[in-house]
Order: structure tokens, then sequence, then C-alpha cells
């Protein structure tokens, strides 16, 4: 099995800032590569992480 993993970006969802919400990481980055890698890797079927300085390797089933 293969894997895609990218790094955190610092841009996030602002609106959940001061939440207690919990959310995949599709919901929380919002930086223009993050949301590009994450919108083609869906596309092409392929699975995908986030590696989070905060929640080490991020799955996309995961909630933070």
């Amino acid at each position: 099995m293969r894997i895609y993993i990218t790094h955190c970006s610092a841009k996030k969802n602002d609106s959940l800032k001061e939440s207690k919400i919990k959310v995949t990481p599709d919901a929380l980055y919002t930086a223009t590569p993050t949301v590009r890698f994450i919108q083609k890797c869906t596309q092409l079927g392929a699975k995908w992480a986030i590696f989070s300085d905060k929640y080490g390797i991020w799955f996309p089933h995961e909630k933070h």
C-alpha cells in the first residue's frame, strides 16, 4: 500500500480557532497547496495524510 503525506500549514480555518469542535484535516487546513494536495489525492483515490507538528501523522478519517 502507498500513502502520500504532506506537511501541515499555518493557514487554518479561523472559525474553528476558539471552538472545541473536532474536525478532519481537510476541514482545518486552508492553505492552497494543502487543499490542492487533498483534492488531487481524493480525485485519484489515493490514500493521504498530513504530517502535523501537533498530531503527528493525521489521516483523513481522524478528528482532532
